[in-house]
């Protein structure tokens, strides 16, 4: 017997079982029992399909069984149901990166302070009110060059003393640190200051202050009776 006829009696048989099938029915069994009693019989014929196949040494790889179903795509391994999803063997994803918990970005530098603001010597006096201000006779001006004198001596790199306006008026180098130095040495001496950017006031005491120019337009030192403006009594500041 050929595989070909052979599967044709099978077949055949099939149908007559699915025939018998139906007969044995009773009257009255619903669609899907009776549905349930021919796939039954259909597959008790393919399981003695199989068993002459075996006798027969024939190859059985045509015969399916009545249930059998496609392969779901889905089951395979290395993807997932979703288009999109991950592929095995890919690269992971990078990690997004978190600020640590409580972390404070270090805070930038600050702002360079302008050199025509006024500062001020530490005093021990209070802030007085200015009455009247007028040019008289300065009581201070020998305190305050001294202390110009004593600047240039303690902070020679402040200072050009090759670029001169006078016998000691030298070129300021450093603006800053002259004002800065030029009030440290008058505190020395117990007087209190308020420097701008090329004015100095002093005082000794709240009864009366003096107001200095100690900086020419050209940088350079000012000094003795020139750079005197004026004074107030009681003190301006």
């Amino acid at each position: 017997m050929t595989l070909v006829s052979w599967d044709a009696t099978l077949v055949a048989d099939a149908s007559v079982d699915k025939a018998r099938a139906s007969e044995a029915t009773p009257a009255g069994v619903p669609a899907e029992k009776e549905s349930i009693l021919v796939s039954k019989t259909a597959i008790a014929s393919w399981r003695g399909g199989l068993a002459l196949c075996a006798c027969l040494g024939l190859a059985c790889g045509s015969l399916h069984s009545p249930t059998d179903t496609k392969p779901n795509p889905e089951s395979h391994s290395g993807t997932s149901g979703d288009p999109n999803g991950p592929v095995l063997g890919g690269p992971a994803p990078s990690p997004t990166p978190t600020a640590a918990p409580g972390s404070t970005p270090a805070p930038g530098p600050g702002p360079t302070p302008d050199s025509s603001t006024p500062t001020a010597s530490s005093c021990g006096l209070p802030t007085s009110t200015a009455g009247d201000c007028a040019k008289t006779t300065p009581q201070l001006l020998s305190s305050l060059d001294q202390a110009i004198t004593l600047a240039t001596k303690t902070h020679p790199e402040y200072f050009n003393f090759n670029d001169t306006k006078c016998s000691n008026c030298y070129l300021v180098l450093n603006v800053t640190g002259y004002f800065a130095e030029v009030q440290r040495q008058l505190a020395a001496q117990h007087i209190c200051s308020l420097a701008g950017s090329d004015e100095i006031g002093i005082k000794a005491s709240n009864a009366h202050s003096e107001q200095y120019d100690i900086l020419l337009s050209t940088s350079h030192i000012r000094r003795g009776s020139s750079a005197y403006l004026y004074s107030c009594e009681p003190a301006e500041f």
